[in-house]
């Protein structure tokens, strides 16, 4: 009897690890933050990998000085935002940068 007990207990526990693993996998969904400007323009977040090599060169230079924050792209206007924080003051800067990764816009923000 104890053996169909312990049987049985062992039994369920490996179906419901296996259920609860199937479940987590499933309920997987990858978000992106989209964010619209006042202008009617809307960013959506991108990884760096996603950018074109020219895009990816720009914000290398940045880097001495700068710390990536965000990276977003405008699909619309085929723009890319990136937010930098400076290492030295902790200001931070957003610069727009066209297709072929030449800086449309730039502005300083707030100060942290």
């Amino acid at each position: 009897m104890k053996k169909l007990v312990f049987l049985i207990t062992i039994l369920l526990g490996i179906f419901v690890s296996t259920y609860a693993r199937t479940s987590q996998e499933t309920n997987t969904v990858q978000t992106f933050e989209t964010m619209q400007q006042p202008g009617g323009t809307k960013y959506i977040g991108v990884r760096f990998d996603d950018l074109n090599p020219r895009i990816q060169a720009t914000i290398d230079g940045y880097r001495g000085t700068y710390t990536v924050k965000a990276l977003e792209y405008c699909m619309q206007k085929k723009l890319t935002r990136v937010t930098l924080v400076s290492k030295a003051d902790k200001k931070e800067r957003i610069v727009i940068l066209d297709e072929a990764g030449t800086k449309v816009e730039d502005e300083y923000t707030k100060v942290k």
